[in-house]
């Protein structure tokens, strides 16, 4: 019997979470799909993004039904200059997951409504009286379970990935689960 996925995605220029979850919870897959400005433009940039989650799509659901993907929602509040290719790189993949899976379920979350579900008011203060940088996904990352943070950390060791890649994948993870809670994948 074919096992059902969800495709998790933390999606930004230049460092993405994937990660594919059973629809148990389970951890089945991850990536991190880095990039370096110096070597796309733009426009290749877009492309490159949609095709590298196409294929960790395809790799996954080989012998295995994906029934939905949950991306981290656009933050229109934004003030970042590349608010457009954010935009266009974020509709990029929407549009190539659909094409590739017509009936695909394809649902986004904003940022504060699942990590409200993952991280209390009062860790989020205690983590910023702690951290100066990025303290919020530091408490993420904390959140973990221990046999999921230790499949990233060797995950990123054995492909040479920066630590902090692990922001990505703990958001695209936690993502992911707090979808599961929502259910509905039929």
């Amino acid at each position: 019997m074919k096992e059902k996925l969800l495709l998790c995605i933390d999606l930004s220029m230049r460092a993405a979470g994937l990660v594919m979850l059973d629809l148990k919870g389970n951890l089945v897959g991850q990536r991190v799909i880095v990039t370096k400005k110096e070597e796309l433009d733009e426009e290749y940039l877009l492309l490159y993004m949609e095709d590298q989650v196409a294929q960790f799509a395809l790799d996954y659901s080989k012998g295995n039904k994906l029934v939905a993907t949950v991306l981290e929602g656009l933050s229109f509040g934004s003030k970042s200059a590349k608010s457009d290719l954010i935009a266009a790189n974020w509709w990029g993949v929407v549009t190539t997951l659909r094409t590739l899976y017509p009936n695909l379920l394809i649902g986004k979350i904003p940022v504060t409504s699942w990590r409200s579900k993952i991280v209390t008011r009062d860790e989020q203060k205690e983590a910023k009286a702690l951290h100066k940088t990025d303290p919020l996904k530091k408490v993420v990352v904390a959140k973990l379970p221990p046999d999921v943070l230790s499949t990233f950390e060797k995950y990123l060791s054995d492909n040479k990935l920066k630590k902090s890649c692990m922001y990505d994948l703990a958001d695209a993870y936690f993502l992911g689960q707090v979808r599961l809670t929502l259910g509905d994948f039929e």
